[in-house]
C-alpha cells in the first residue's frame, strides 16, 4: 500500500519526463484513512496510510507537478467491504456516537467525484485533500466503543436465542410433534455437479515476450 504505490508513481513520472510529456499530467487518487492506530491489532495498515500523506510533499519537492496530479481521500467507515466485514453489525450503532458510515456505493461515488474536471483542474495547481471520514477521527477511544457495542449486541443475541428456545419448548409441549416437524426449515442441498479447477499457471519464461510492455 505504500512502497509499490510510490514505485509506480515514480515510474510514471520518470517515463513522462523521458518523453518530455508535460502537458497531460496523470491524475492520482491516494487512498488515505482516518485509522491512525485507532483499532489496534491491524499490523502496519495505519502506518502505511499515514506515510501516504507524505506524497503531498513529494508533489513539490520531487518535481511531480508537471507529470502527476494528486488528490487524497480520507475514506471513512465503509460497511459491506471485505476489510470491515467483521464489524458490519457495529456500523449502525456507531451512528449514535455521531459517526457517519457509508455504503460501498456511497463511498465509491464520493471517490469518483474527485475525478470531475473541476477538481482535476484544481489538482493541476495544488493537491486536494478530501476528508470523507464522517467524523470517525473524533472518537479517541474507537476500539473501546466498538468493543462495548459488540458486547452489547452479543448479550442481545443471547437473550433472543434463549427466548426463542423457550418458545420452541413451550410450542412442543402445547402442540403435537407433527406440527413442529411441519414448521421446521428444510435445508436444500445443491444438485449441480460443476467442478472448476484452479487454472494452470504459465511459466515465467512464457512471459518473456511481454516484458517490454
Amino acid at each position: 500500500m505504500l512502497v509499490n504505490l510510490l514505485q509506480i508513481l515514480s515510474a510514471v513520472k520518470a517515463k513522462k519526463a523521458s518523453h518530455h510529456f508535460v502537458t497531460c499530467p496523470t491524475q492520482v487518487i491516494l487512498p488515505l484513512s482516518p485509522n491512525h492506530g485507532l483499532f489496534g491489532n491491524d499490523g502496519f495498515y495505519s502506518e502505511s496510510q499515514i506515510s501516504l500523506e507524505t506524497l503531498f510533499n513529494h508533489w513539490s519537492s520531487a518535481s511531480w507537478c508537471k507529470y502527476l496530479c494528486l488528490a487524497g481521500t480520507v475514506i471513512g467507515w465503509t460497511h459491506g467491504t471485505g476489510l470491515m466485514d467483521a464489524l458490519n453489525m457495529v456500523a449502525y450503532e456507531l451512528k449514535s456516537y455521531g459517526v457517519r458510515t457509508f455504503s460501498v456505493k456511497e463511498m465509491a461515488f464520493n471517490i469518483l467525484s474527485l475525478m470531475h474536471p473541476l477538481f482535476f483542474s484544481i489538482t493541476q495547481v495544488e493537491p486536494i485533500w478530501a476528508d470523507l471520514n464522517g467524523g470517525m477521527d473524533h472518537l479517541s477511544d474507537l476500539a473501546d466503543f466498538t468493543m462495548c457495542i459488540c458486547l452489547s449486541l452479543n448479550k442481545k443475541s443471547e437473550l433472543h436465542h434463549a427466548i426463542a428456545k423457550d418458545n420452541a419448548a413451550e410450542f412442543k409441549i402445547t402442540s403435537s410433534l407433527e406440527v413442529e416437524h411441519v414448521l421446521q426449515v428444510v435445508n436444500v442441498t445443491p444438485c449441480t455437479n460443476f467442478l472448476f479447477n484452479f487454472p494452470a499457471l504459465e511459466t515465467y519464461k512464457s512471459l518473456a515476450n511481454v516484458t517490454n510492455l
